[in-house]
């Protein structure tokens, strides 16, 4: 399974991009961004299961690609 720490060793070894957490509401809700623009290109977050009609407690990391 792909973890959210090799999603963000990827994209700054590939894009030289670095995670930003933009919400204190959502503290561990990461943004991507491009470096020139500073546009995103795309948003990690986790999310309980139930959200996604599943069982169990333990929060799922969800990647969002623009």
């Amino acid at each position: 399974m792909i973890t959210r720490d090799d999603i963000f060793r990827h994209v700054k070894e590939k894009y030289g991009t670095l995670p930003d957490y933009p919400w204190k509401r959502f503290p561990n809700y990461a943004v991507l961004r491009h470096g020139f623009k500073g546009k995103w290109y795309g948003l990690v977050m986790d999310v309980p299961p139930e959200k996604l009609g599943l069982d169990g407690k333990e929060r799922i990391d969800i990647l969002d690609l623009k």
